[in-house]
């Protein structure tokens, strides 16, 4: 499974827009235009967790969620670049730690 199925497969997002050829962005997890926003949907299964989510562009966002609670968090990048998007989610149970980190192309 490459890393672009992961990131697809772990937030349900398409990692290009229509119209943008995914191999002209090889290394690249998500392409979007400018203005065009990003949702990661974040859910706990069977513990509590906390998430934070770091978009690369200085802005981020955290909270709690309770058992089988879904939250979508949401980011629109202004303007065009290559920004490197971190999730990390921590059960409060003392149990796992996941990190995801993937990059991200806002086309002009």
């Amino acid at each position: 499974e490459s890393f672009k199925q992961q990131v697809a497969e772990t937030f349900g997002i398409a990692t290009a827009p229509v119209g943008v050829n995914e191999s002209a962005v090889k290394n690249v997890a998500i392409v979007r235009p400018v203005n065009q926003g990003l949702s990661l949907s974040i859910e706990a299964d069977a513990s509590l967790i906390k998430y934070s989510v770091n978009w690369g562009d200085g802005m981020s966002e955290s909270g709690d969620l309770g058992v089988k609670q879904q939250k979508r968090v949401d980011h629109i990048w202004p303007q065009a670049g290559d920004y490197q998007v971190s999730v990390e989610i921590i059960e409060t149970n003392g149990g796992q730690k996941k990190n995801f980190v993937f990059p991200v192309k806002i086309l002009k």
